[in-house]
């Protein structure tokens, strides 16, 4: 005959009150094996198994009716450690994220400390979609833009994972700090501003333009071309040509101008601190092969505003 123990040494075993294993009875939340003509409750194995099992739920947010619920078919041995597993897995995610939002607060100023704390917070326990729709938000981002464009958003934006883990956790509080800067906004407001109103067409076509430039300005700068030399002033005269066709521009000397002032009014470090942020979070594997071609195309057109300028000798 299976060994029983009454409910205060239950009670102990389970870490609980005896107030509590009555109440739990109560709500059939845990039904003691057998209960006397005099009332007296005593557990089985069996009973302290689902009463580990119920602490465990309780322990990483369960509510009581929910936990009800998910017992309420009895399941067995396998299925009871498959729950509790479950559990400790979603105890755990929880105490991980906990982790990362202090560290996270940790070295910023003491009197926005408790502020930021909670902004963190919101932001770790948003779905998938939610984060999405928050970095949209934060960015500007318009799924009706050109195609071209949507690819770009949609990588900057769009498919991120589902569950997090640690380092991503913490990619993704660092992006959505980054997204809501209101400095880093106006610096993507303002690489936007001269395509306004520019047709799908040629934004379609720019998009191509700018890819055959970049893979072309990323081998060169692999290669350490000088920026003044014939190969680079060939990249930067496709490129200014390209750009002043899609806005509708002469590529002469004042368009080359207003060309390289765009471009250092609106470099930002932080971008490529964006997408190492991103590639973090969707698992790519990161190079600043685009940093490295975009930073030796600008010094390119420099370097030819230079040669332009440059007096001649007599």
């Amino acid at each position: 005959m299976e060994e029983l123990i009454p409910i205060g040494e239950a009670a102990k075993h389970g870490g609980v009150s005896v107030q509590t294993l009555r109440h739990y009875d109560k709500l059939s939340l845990l039904t003691p094996a057998r209960t006397t003509d005099a009332g007296y409750r005593f557990y089985s194995a069996r009973d302290c198994l689902r009463l580990e099992l119920i602490r465990t739920l309780r322990g990483v947010g369960f509510d009581l009716g929910t936990i009800g619920r998910l017992l309420k078919d009895k399941p067995g041995v396998h299925g009871a450690v498959a729950l509790q597993l479950e559990a400790l897995e979603t105890q755990a995610r929880a105490i991980e994220r906990q982790r990362v939002l202090l560290r996270a607060v940790l070295n910023g100023q003491e009197s926005a400390m408790l502020s930021r704390l909670r902004r963190l917070d919101v932001l770790a326990r948003l779905s998938k979609l939610e984060r999405e729709s928050f970095l949209a938000n934060q960015l500007g981002w318009d799924p009706d833009a050109p195609h071209g464009s949507r690819e770009v958003w949609d990588a900057a934006v769009l498919n991120l994972p589902e569950d997090m883990d640690e380092a991503q956790l913490e990619a993704w509080l660092e992006l959505a700090e980054l997204a809501a800067d209101e400095g880093f906004q106006a610096v993507l407001r303002g690489q936007g501003e001269p395509f306004l109103g520019v047709d799908e067409a040629s934004m379609n076509a720019w998009t191509t333009s700018l890819q055959n430039v970049m893979a072309r300005a990323a081998e060169a700068a692999e290669e350490n071309r000088p920026a003044h030399g014939v190969v680079a002033q060939e990249v930067v005269e496709s490129w200014v040509e390209a750009l002043a066709r899609t806005l509708g521009r002469t590529p002469d000397a004042a368009f080359e101008r207003w060309m390289l002032e765009y471009f250092e009014a609106t470099s930002d470090p932080r971008f490529e601190r964006y997408w190492q942020l991103i590639a973090v979070l969707k698992g790519w594997t990161y190079t600043n092969v685009y940093t490295r071609a975009a930073t030796w195309l600008v010094e390119c057109l420099r370097k030819r505003m230079e040669s332009q300028t440059a007096p001649v000798s007599p």
